[in-house]
């Protein structure tokens, strides 16, 4: 789950469901979403649109801010 109050600049990650790939990969609550790819987030549909391209089970760098550190993970 996202938080859906975003200032225009990433989704915070709020909660996930038990088989979350986000989890799996070690996203953790609080972490916000800033890029997947080459795609900026600002908003859920943005999140969606970036996932279109990747297949399930594919791996995609996402460009995160976690603990007040921007890091880039492959997951």
């Amino acid at each position: 789950m996202l938080d859906p109050s975003t200032d225009g600049n990433g989704m915070i990650v709020k909660d996930f469901v038990d088989s979350s790939g986000a989890k799996i990969a070690g996203l953790i609550v609080g972490d916000r979403i800033i890029r997947i790819g080459t795609t900026p987030i600002t908003n859920y549909s943005d999140i969606r649109i970036a996932l279109l391209d990747h297949a399930p089970n594919q791996i995609c760098q996402l460009k995160l801010n976690a603990k007040n550190l921007s890091v880039t993970v492959n997951t």
